[in-house]
């Protein structure tokens, strides 16, 4: 976003009020709950009734009185085993009455539960038991022979339970302490690799109360227990119950991944919570099978989360769960799960991924990557304190320092989400931070992406991948339930909310999305499956002559593809305009074709160029619309079409926008010497742009090098008795020689008191550190954007041109608008802030705005 630079001290008083108030506004009231742990709730829930119905699986009922001492035999043989507070048990069982037997038991002795997952591989398992070293294991009788296990103690519940299910219970338990470690899960977080989170019991008791405070749980619900064990979120679905005298219904994996069973099932159910894809699994079902219920009214609380929870997602829950209360959940493991809620009303269109507030003793603040709160509005990434924060990684003290960090004297987790704080006080989700990738030098979210499909209604779900072939980087979606199933008209679609540089440029269907195995998108697996092979990536048109074929050739080889679609433009497919030169030469020089650059633009496709061909097509130097806009004044851009499309695109309707390009700057192989001046280009601008507006007033526009063109145009518009209200310099640098020498001769001067060894140092040390930095930009530069010798040629002339005009360079009254690149500010600090404009432009805005030069 968009700061004037202004000097902190000149801040109004209000606005610093404003930015500080983020932290009042997030810090949550307290929950009211007792101080025990949550097992000694349940304890005094089966004392008062024995009798209720506690757990129902497989068509079997269990209640309070019975799990308790149930429960409590088990908890007397860990005892007798050794097994006391701190000792860590693993549980590896399938949906059953020993997983709440056994997670109880473990409490009662002062143990650390662990679950496992049998379904999941052996040496994922394998992974998570040299990390823990659990004292026991309890499992069932069919997993006795995996060898994961076979160097460790293991009790099997089913065969040798009856030899102490009459246990009295007589040893002594361990006394109740919720600073003790009470539960171990391994997450995979975004790497794959399981890594453990240690949480206390005081963790445990925050997680359950602030739910139930939030959404008034009751002895009246039935609840349902479908997350896998190794998910913490479980321990929501497995604890809470039985806190407040509720029943909970125990479902097999099998039957909750099996639409039709789980509509069954749910018929006795009044609580439930489901990540994001199975509910879409569950709504696709319902719409596309006759006779399917349309809506689910036994239902009265609904929530999500886990994962991104769409907008549309959420209108659809409140159609297919007309009666229930609807809540989003947003948290992590390392939180203990309840970071923030939000309730989805009625009411409103929900039209964003919001996660709501934070619960009851939880702190959120949005902050950059130093650690520094962003304002309302500002995108940061998302760190919660309070109450909730568990212990932390389990024996990984690297982690803990990366992850967990002190603000203000106080201990935050970097979710590593990226989110804002909305003016209502919600919180929008935007994404993961590590899910955003750098195409041909501009940072591009894959989220934001991924989402506005998603809004639009393009796909159910979909998913984006870079993929790299024969140099070339190319967006590859993949989809679920596209509307769309041509790659052409899926970003015919998406082009109306996106700017082409973040549209794909292949598709591909799939029948569901790849999932690790704590049920989230696999974006790992989607990297492994075939793409170009996609029948709707073929073409949909091949060229039916020689001449077209021989396009396609060169198309493919330029672009580092194997085929393309003869109608499908050249920036679409990945191409840029530096690639666009590269192409233009190989066509002169391999089948005598002059094609024109401008031309190119406005066709930029095989169709395109045969039509030009046989239209004789000419040079003409002419303005290039780039949106679907119209009227006067529009905005011209200069000295550029393709890399403005972008700006173009999200300027939308409001503002027509053309992109100026002059011959003359144009450098090929065989007339690689040519040089012009600043004055020469802004004429061929003037000329061009009064054609296709020949009265003012005019809005010009110039990024780097043409922002000094653009500056220059404007003055001799002005000078020709022209109004121009609008002078933008997108990131334009002026030489400052002599503010250079200022601060070297400071430096000099200082030296002069030191030995002569560190003056030499001095002198040398800058100017190699000078030229490896410059190396080292340029050799990004050209490998984002696989630039070649003419372009670096083009930037030297540039410079030179830029050098020549300073030294004639007229100040300019009209208002002058510089947007100065943040990050470029901070690795040439010798730069002014107004980047050598303001003894020139008298009236002269300046904002800043994250990102880099590029």
């Amino acid at each position: 976003l968009a700061v004037p630079e202004t000097p902190l001290d000149a801040l109004p008083l209000l606005s610093i009020q404003a930015i500080d108030a983020q932290a009042a506004l997030l810090a949550s009231g307290s929950a009211d709950y007792p101080s025990i742990p949550v097992y000694k709730l349940f304890e005094a829930r089966a004392a008062a009734h024995p009798d209720a119905p506690a757990l129902h699986c497989a068509g079997q009922t269990l209640s309070y009185g019975l799990l308790n001492l149930r429960s409590e035999a088990l908890a007397s043989y860990l005892t007798r085993q050794g097994i006391g507070p701190g000792s860590v048990v693993a549980v590896c069982v399938r949906p059953s009455f020993e997983i709440l037997i056994g997670i109880l038991a473990i409490f009662k002795v002062g143990g650390i539960y662990l679950p496992l997952d049998p379904t999941h591989p052996e040496a994922f398992i394998q992974h998570m038991l040299d990390a823990a070293a659990p004292r026991l294991i309890l499992l069932e009788d069919s997993l006795h022979d995996m060898a994961c296990f076979k160097n460790y103690p293991l009790f099997c519940i089913g065969r040798e339970w009856e030899d102490h299910r009459q246990e009295n219970g007589q040893t002594k338990p361990a006394e109740p302490d919720l600073d003790r470690p009470a539960y171990l899960f391994f997450t995979s977080g975004t790497t794959g690799k399981p890594k453990g989170v240690l949480a206390s019991h005081r963790n445990l008791a925050h997680y359950i109360h602030v739910a139930q405070q939030a959404f008034a749980f009751s002895e009246c619900d039935v609840h349902c227990s479908i997350a896998r064990y190794t998910f913490s979120i479980s321990l929501f679905d497995l604890i809470s119950p039985l806190c407040v005298g509720g029943q909970l219904h125990l479902f097999d994996r099998q039957d909750v991944l099996n639409p039709e069973r789980f509509i069954h099932l749910l018929r006795d159910i009044t609580v439930l919570h489901a990540g994001p894809s199975l509910l879409a699994a569950l709504f696709r079902y319902l719409k596309a099978t006759a006779g399917a219920p349309q809506t689910l009214p036994q239902l009265r609380h609904v929530s999500s989360g886990g994962d991104v929870v769409p907008a549309s997602l959420m209108e659809e829950m409140k159609r297919v769960f007309d009666q229930a209360e609807i809540f989003v959940i947003y948290g992590s493991t390392e939180i203990s799960c309840m970071g923030t809620y939000f309730p989805v009303l009625r009411t409103q269109t929900i039209q964003k991924s919001l996660v709501g507030k934070p619960f009851p003793d939880v702190k959120l603040r949005i902050m950059d990557e130093r650690l520094i709160p962003q304002p309302i509005g500002v995108a940061g990434e998302i760190c919660f304190g309070g109450r909730g924060l568990t212990l932390g990684y389990y024996q990984r003290a690297d982690l803990d320092a990366e992850k967990f960090v002190i603000i203000e004297g106080e201990r935050y987790y970097r979710m590593g989400d990226m989110g804002r704080l909305m003016p209502s006080g919600d919180v929008e989700m935007l994404g993961r931070r590590d899910y955003q990738i750098q195409l041909r030098g501009m940072r591009i979210e894959l989220i934001g992406i991924e989402n506005t499909v998603r809004e639009i209604g393009l796909a159910q779900q979909c998913a984006l991948v870079l993929k790299k072939e024969a140099g070339q980087e190319l967006l590859v979606a993949f989809a679920l339930g596209a509307t769309e199933r041509s790659i052409a008209a899926f970003r015919a679609v998406l082009a109306k909310h996106l700017p082409d540089y973040m549209l794909p440029q292949y598709l591909v269907h799939l029948e569901q999305m790849p999932l690790t195995t704590n049920g989230k998108l696999d974006r790992q697996k989607l990297q492994e499956l075939p793409w170009q092979a996609s029948p709707d990536a073929a073409p949909a048109s091949r060229p039916q002559h020689l001449l077209a074929e021989r396009l396609s050739h060169i198309f493919c080889r330029v672009l580092g593809l194997s085929q393309v679609d003869a109608s499908q433009s050249f920036f679409d497919l990945g191409g840029h305009s530096l690639l666009a030169l590269t192409l233009l030469q190989e066509l002169r020089q391999e089948l005598g074709l002059d094609v024109s650059l401008l031309l190119f633009f406005e066709q930029p496709s095989i169709e395109g160029i045969l039509r030009q061909v046989q239209g004789g097509g000419s040079i003409q130097t002419r303005p290039i619309l780039l949106n679907q806009a119209s009227g006067q004044p529009a905005l011209f851009m200069l000295s550029g079409i393709h890399i403005y499309r972008g700006l173009a695109a999200h300027l939308g309707h409001q503002l027509a926008a053309f992109g100026v390009f002059a011959p003359a700057e144009l450098l090929t192989e065989t007339d690689p010497g040519q040089t012009y001046s600043v004055e020469e280009l802004a004429r061929i601008y003037v000329e061009q742009i009064r054609k296709a507006q020949p009265q003012g007033p005019y809005r010009l526009l110039g990024y780097s090098f043409a922002g000094i063109v653009a500056y220059e145009a404007a003055q001799q518009l002005v000078n020709a008795g022209q109004e121009v209200n609008m002078l933008v310099l997108l990131d334009a640098i002026l030489p400052e020689w002599t503010n250079r020498w200022k601060f070297r001769g400071q430096q000099v001067l200082r030296l002069f008191r030191t030995s002569p060894s560190r003056l030499f140092n001095f002198f040398w040390g800058r100017l190699t550190d000078k030229l490896k930095a410059r190396q080292l930009d340029f050799a990004r530069y050209a490998n984002d954007l696989k630039i070649g010798p003419l372009e670096a040629q083009r930037d030297q002339i540039n410079s030179a041109a830029a050098a020549v005009y300073m030294s004639h360079l007229q100040p300019y009254s009209g208002p002058c608008l510089l947007i100065v690149s943040e990050e470029r500010l901070k690795h040439d600090p010798l730069k002014s802030r107004s980047c050598g404009w303001r003894p020139y432009a008298e009236d002269l805005t300046i904002y800043r705005v994250a990102g880099d030069h590029f």
